[in-house]
């Protein structure tokens, strides 16, 4: 029988090793599970709790919480760099603080003249936190407070070529310099009209690269409806995204010696909204409504587009959401998250029909609020055991459920295993999964395992049936 709750116990020490009383913390509750899109590009759920405490005058903090949960715990002490750790297993956990370092340096352009208005990106592997520094008219940029540790550093500026990325270490230094050259790309010229066909001036224009996913740039056009980015790649298939007020439009732009297109013009259309009310499932149906429920719409891919659109909602105090902006010409599949709940999937939901452009200020046809129903949650419990019969600590585990296309978001859930080889996926809705498990040390891979969920109960022909309380043994030296 398993624990049902566990105790964390922090201690804050300075440089000198000391302990730093009266250390500011957040500590984030985060969810374990892992939502995987047909192109793996994973939404990790956001936190489910915050809270902000201080330690005591030995510098210690301690909490007792559920073994399910997943904690991350930031600290906050003027002088040191913020520090980021990720609370993998209950016990004692010593957090030691380094003193605050800077980083800074000159962004050039083409003939070395200095460039203002770059934003220069810095990701803190250490604190795992993003910041921006723009560069003044001397093309000057700084950090403070950065951790003396590894940095990673980058550019992508509309204006020049592609992204720049200079990743560096400190190397217990308290100041470091690193300069930027950057040249210029491609050209693209981008002309917007509006509903009537008239330009669309102040329209926000996107410049997305397919192949990565990188956001080349964001521009608002001017009186003529026009943008221009000299940052395209040859060989490389662009996605231009188009919005003015409730309008929207997608466009892809290919780039090679074959078909290169250097000037492109896309037309607005109304983007329409879509009303909903999430409720708890009962014996008769839909029962009350659900507060605080994330909603993600995610569109599916077509040859148009080749990306995703995803509009993420919450529900309000009545349960209801509103998700503005969705693309008439899309069909969608929502994702519904509560952490007192099964996950909700809905495939296949088409937004109301926008007015003609004429019509502009008549609303969508189809305004009705479209009910969704979430379930009371269900789990599923294992442990992975290598061919040596010891726990598997460094696996890859999905569950995926069978009656959803593998496209969809959240058809595909993953999780990692804890030090003894265990593995829970909670939030479950009833129905049937497949299990997969890659034992990352050897390759060694179980597939197409079935597991059956229903009304808090696992079925796993051939290895365990019964209640939760009992954790399914998967072998991998069967394979």
């Amino acid at each position: 029988t398993l624990p049902s709750e566990v105790s964390y116990d922090l201690t804050i020490v300075g440089s000198d090793g000391l302990p730093v009383p009266n250390a500011r913390l957040e500590i984030v509750e985060k969810s374990p599970l892992h939502i995987n899109n047909a192109q793996q590009n994973t939404a990790v759920l956001g936190a489910l709790s915050r809270r902000e405490v201080t330690t005591d005058q030995n510098g210690s903090y301690s909490f007792t919480e559920s073994v399910d949960s997943r904690f991350e715990v930031q600290v906050k002490v003027d002088g040191y760099a913020p520090k980021r750790y990720r609370l993998r297993k209950p016990g004692a956990k010593l957090i030691q603080l380094v003193k605050n370092a800077r980083i800074l340096g000159t962004v050039w352009g083409p003939g070395d003249e200095p460039v203002a208005g770059v934003e220069v990106q810095l990701w803190d592997s250490s604190s795992r936190s993003n910041r921006i520094a723009v560069t003044n008219e001397d093309g000057f940029y700084r950090f403070e407070s950065v951790t003396p540790s590894c940095a990673t550093l980058r550019i992508n500026d509309p204006r020049f070529h592609r992204e720049v990325e200079h990743r560096i270490r400190m190397e217990g230094r308290t100041d470091y310099q690193q300069d930027f050259f950057l040249s210029r790309g491609a050209p693209l010229t981008v002309k917007v009209l509006g509903l009537r066909g008239q330009p669309a001036a102040g329209a926000w224009v996107t410049l997305v690269e397919l192949d990565s996913g990188l956001t080349c740039g964001r521009l608002q056009a001017d009186n003529d409806g026009e943008v221009f980015f000299s940052c395209l790649e040859e060989k490389s298939t662009y996605l231009v995204q188009a919005s003015e007020g409730g309008a929207i439009c997608r466009s892809l732009v290919p780039r090679g010696p074959e078909g290169s297109v250097d000037h492109v013009q896309i037309q607005l259309r109304l983007a329409v909204p879509l009303r909903g009310i999430v409720r708890a499932a009962n014996s008769d149906g839909a029962g009350v409504p659900i507060a605080g429920a994330m909603v993600i719409l995610e569109s599916e891919l077509t040859a148009d587009t080749l990306s995703r659109h995803q509009v993420v909602v919450t529900t309000d105090e009545e349960g209801r959401f509103t998700a503005e902006g969705l693309d008439p010409a899309l069909n969608y599949t929502a994702f519904l998250y509560h952490q007192a709940y099964a996950l909700g999937v809905t495939e296949g939901i088409v937004p109301a029909v926008a007015p003609e452009p004429e019509a502009v200020d008549v609303e969508p046809e189809s305004q009705e609020v479209r009910e969704f129903v979430l379930h009371p949650p269900s789990r599923f419990d294992g442990v992975a055991l290598g061919r040596d019969g010891k726990p598997v600590t460094r696996a890859s585990i999905t569950l995926m459920n069978t009656a959803l296309s593998p496209a969809a978001i959240g058809a595909t859930l993953s999780v990692r295993p804890d030090q003894t080889g265990r593995y829970s996926f909670t939030n479950l809705a009833p129905g049937t999964y497949s299990l997969s498990i890659t034992d990352l040390r050897t390759g060694d891979t179980l597939d197409g395992i079935r597991v059956d969920v229903d009304s808090g109960q696992v079925h796993a022909p051939g290895f365990v049936q019964g209640a939760l309380d009992k954790p399914l043994i998967v072998d991998l030296s069967s394979q």
